[in-house]
């Protein structure tokens, strides 16, 4: 489901309201969700409405959505060099 809204965000913007998410879409995918939960997803998916982190250098800062918010650290972690090679 991802997928389709960000496809929708690329292609209509911020400004997708749920008519056109609906109209654009696989009838079945969307239909057990209310308007209101469906928009939610829509901002929540392609980060809309998010304000930046306090502090945060607006020209080089890039706001993490969604998992990967979450799963960021586990990247450095991994990306890190081990410090004692047994």
């Amino acid at each position: 489901m991802s997928t389709v809204l960000h496809l929708l965000h690329s292609l209509l913007g911020n400004a997708v309201t749920v008519g056109q998410l609906r109209e654009r879409v696989e009838p079945e995918l969307f239909q057990r969700f209310s308007d209101a939960e469906l928009m939610a997803a829509f901002r929540d998916t392609c980060g809309i409405g998010e304000q930046p982190a306090a502090g945060a250098d607006d020209a080089t800062a890039e706001t993490l959505t969604g998992n990967a918010e979450w799963r960021y650290p586990e990247y450095l972690r991994i990306r890190e060099t081990p410090g004692n090679p047994t």
